[in-house]
């Protein structure tokens, strides 16, 4: 019996070193698994806020010559009804036909 129970005592600690082992790898691969997720998210931050940088420098160029269009277009139609001959007579008299008639 005394053979049995070392047999029995000595597959308890090799059981106990496996679960050791097997604690010892899941810390270690827990603490890779953090790692890789600290640097992809760093990674991720770096190219996020680059990509936000190029973004909002596109938007600012865009912007601007979308308003210089803007400005073109509207002095180009001020100009074309300051240059745009003008008929007061016979707008002063439509006026009084629809206004007082």
């Amino acid at each position: 019996m005394t053979e049995e129970m070392n047999a029995i005592q000595h597959l308890l600690e090799v059981e106990a070193d496996a679960a050791l082992m097997v604690n010892e790898a899941q810390k270690k691969a827990d603490a890779r698994i953090s790692e890789a997720r600290a640097q992809a998210e760093s990674e991720f931050k770096t190219a996020y806020a680059a990509f936000s940088e190029k973004l909002e420098s596109y938007e600012a160029s865009e912007r601007e010559a979308i308003e210089k269009e803007q400005m073109k277009v509207f002095g180009a139609y001020a100009q074309s009804l300051d240059s745009a001959s003008k008929d007061k007579e016979s707008f002063n008299g439509l006026l009084e036909k629809l206004l007082f008639a």
